[in-house]
């Protein structure tokens, strides 16, 4: 990553970080170009790039000699703002996390039931086989552990029969790797998630809803 991008993503995180903590509330204009690239010492060019961003995932909008006007988050947001704003540059926010948490429970643990009614023969072969692979990951591995357990956890998604499920998880899967891998980072093992994802294995092989949404609360809950 050059230099340019990396001062445009901490200019966005900023600016993100800014929005969250009410420094610039809903329907407020943003400092100009010039004046955010003398609070902040970056180039003008950098401020404008990143501005730029901003406005792609619409957290503000632009209109000439307006200036850069902040959305109303909340009434507006998309997956792509809901992603920028849990996750920028790997820091999650915890005033919104709590609430993120609290959704993948309603959506998973559902997913989990469903995933035993339905689940087919090839559902249990892709689970069976991200459990083998996560077998073989030394301590340390967070990145690889975070990326094989959302792949888990979209199989379940899968596996439910519902379409909607795993477009929702695959959508929010930057979020989702980042959060998996400080939550990793925490001292949690591989031969502990495997562990944790077997349990969930039988109850969808078995076809025991009630026992998947169990095994599927463990996963959520554990050491949190």
């Amino acid at each position: 990553m050059g230099q340019r991008q990396r001062l445009k993503d901490k200019f966005v995180n900023i600016i993100i970080r800014d929005i969250i903590a009410g420094k610039y509330p809903a329907g407020s204009v943003l400092p100009s170009e010039r004046e955010l690239a003398e609070q902040l010492g970056m180039s003008r060019t950098v401020v404008r790039s990143g501005l730029a961003e901003l406005s792609a995932i619409q957290l503000i909008e632009t209109l000439d000699r307006k200036g850069s006007i902040v959305q109303d988050i909340q009434s507006n947001a998309s997956l792509p703002v809901l992603n920028a704003i849990l996750s920028s540059q790997g820091q999650l926010y915890p005033e919104l996390m709590k609430g993120f948490l609290e959704a993948r429970s309603l959506i998973e643990l559902e997913t989990a039931r469903l995933a035993a009614l339905n689940r087919s023969d090839e559902d249990l072969y892709q689970l069976y086989g991200i459990i083998r692979k996560e077998q073989k990951l030394p301590n340390g591995s967070e990145l690889e552990l975070a990326k094989f357990s959302f792949k888990f956890h979209r199989q379940i998604a899968r596996a439910s029969g519902n379409p909607i499920y795993p477009i929702f998880l695959s959508s929010m899967q930057p979020t989702y790797e980042v959060l998996l891998i400080q939550y990793y980072e925490q001292g949690i093992t591989p031969k502990e998630m495997c562990v944790l994802h077997k349990s969930m294995y039988d109850a969808i092989l078995s076809r025991q809803p009630e026992k998947a949404q169990e095994a599927m609360k463990n996963i959520l809950t554990y050491k949190v």
